[in-house]
């Protein structure tokens, strides 16, 4: 699914306020720690195909201190107060099927949505009355329901957006990779092809076969092609070389993508 509710009141719930002064940091920013979570929350099945929606295990808070351009240790702090406020447990948003249901076919008497038993017991009262204006009157009917979120899911396929594509690859040669990485937003944004990610990752995990490779570490190996296929045409420039019929290599393209930031020297975050 690509997309969440938001619920209204979000912004002015007395909790975040708490967790702000838990946290000893303003209240935008736990609303944007927030918005973050949630985000993640959603996309937990691109992240861990084990995991269901509303995990949040893999949110790394170090990355969104980066992302948000927070100082070191802001998110966690705000973490840690949603923790002790009840927000977050066992790795997952506490109540997020109940605020994130996909369907609401059984009513909701706080939202005004109609079960399904209600909508077609007013259906079959407006052929009885002749009604001239169905559409009106089933619009009515159906305010509130979900059922849209279904038919989507069924008629349309679901095509992963780009970071995710980019994620999925780097899984594939297991690398712990998370589409909502600013890394990984940041090589989909500059559009670093799908099949130049495999070609790196796959050497690097044949180089590398029984070590930990991070999303950095690849960054940093992208941005080396980079170098090399500027240096090669700036030497071609320079001696006047005449233009070759050869194929440009999979690796050019990367010279303006800055993939350091947040990146330590070891190739961590």
């Amino acid at each position: 699914m690509d997309w969440l509710r938001w619920w209204h009141g979000t912004v002015t719930d007395p909790k975040f306020q708490w967790v702000a002064r838990r946290s000893k940091q303003n209240s935008a920013t736990v609303i944007a720690v927030w918005a973050c979570l949630l985000e993640c929350a959603s996309n937990a099945t691109q992240c861990n195909a084990d995991a269901t929606r509303g995990n949040v295990a893999s949110f790394d808070c170090n990355d969104w201190d980066v992302a948000l351009g927070l100082d070191d240790g802001v998110v966690k702090r705000i973490y840690d107060a949603m923790v002790e406020k009840g927000l977050i447990a066992d790795d997952r948003i506490t109540q997020w099927e109940q605020r994130q249901p996909k369907r609401e076919d059984s009513g909701n008497p706080n939202t005004g949505a109609l079960s399904s038993t209600e909508r077609s017991r007013r259906h079959r009262d407006a052929k009885r009355r002749g009604a001239t204006d169905a559409t009106e009157m089933q619009r009515d009917a159906t305010q509130g329901n979900d059922r849209l979120d279904k038919s989507r899911e069924d008629i349309e396929p679901h095509i992963p957006s780009a970071p995710a594509l980019i994620a999925m690859t780097m899984r594939k040669y297991s690398i712990n990779a998370n589409p909502a990485h600013p890394t990984i937003l940041a090589i989909a944004e500059q559009g670093v092809s799908v099949e130049t990610v495999d070609v790196c990752c796959k050497e690097t995990r044949e180089a590398k076969p029984n070590e930990t490779i991070s999303v950095g570490y690849i960054a940093k190996k992208l941005e080396g092609w980079s170098a090399s296929a500027q240096r090669l045409q700036v030497s071609g420039a320079e001696k006047g070389a005449q233009p070759s019929n050869r194929k440009p290599s999979r690796h050019s393209g990367f010279d303006q993508v800055d993939y350091r930031e947040g990146v330590n020297p070891d190739g961590s975050f």
